[in-house]
């Protein structure tokens, strides 16, 4: 019989948490390299501006992953709303720059316009519902735990996810201007 030199896997607080951050620590990993290549238009030539897209939708899928798992641990809701208003908000912006409605048959201008004004209403609809959902999330543990430290592990999570979204939705805007 061969002696198999097992490695013990070092657990820092334990093994759910120490999951979440190094799922985290990855996506930050990704965003952040994503960024730099923004400010760094020559770190890999030409291919620097596919290379900056590939991290930056891969950090954002990873994040969505983590928050998903994470909002699951902490029982907070509206994070699928708050997303599908980000993205329709993003989808608003791109028509509204891409789209030059101006020369166009004035029947089919104010229904392009009819329909962009829907869906920007949509998305600031999803946006707040998103947000209401989480705060009320924030406040329904407090009340069923009554304890602080839930209060603000949870207005950490929620903080944390709107500020990753709001890095998110910077770094698109930035792509696409």
């Amino acid at each position: 019989m061969k002696n198999k030199i097992k490695k013990e896997k070092s657990v820092v607080f334990d093994e759910k948490i120490d999951s979440s951050i190094n799922g985290f620590s990855i996506v930050l990993a990704f965003i952040i390299v994503g960024i730099m290549l923004e400010f760094d238009n020559s770190f890999f030539g030409v291919a620097t501006k596919s290379v900056q897209i590939t991290f930056i939708i891969v950090g954002i899928l990873g994040l969505m992953t983590e928050i998903k798992n994470l909002n699951l641990s902490y029982n907070i809701k509206g994070l699928d709303n708050l997303i599908m208003g980000i993205f329709l908000l993003g989808i608003t912006y791109i028509m509204k720059i891409y789209i030059a409605p101006q020369n166009w048959f004035f029947i089919f201008k104010y229904v392009y316009e009819i329909i962009l004004f829907l869906i920007m209403l949509f998305s600031i609809y999803g946006l707040s519902r998103g947000l209401i959902e989480m705060i009320y999330s924030l406040y329904k543990n407090y009340k069923e735990n009554n304890k602080k430290k839930n209060l603000f592990s949870s207005a950490i999570v929620i903080i944390s996810q709107i500020l990753g979204l709001a890095l998110i939705v910077a770094q698109i805007y930035e792509i696409i201007k």
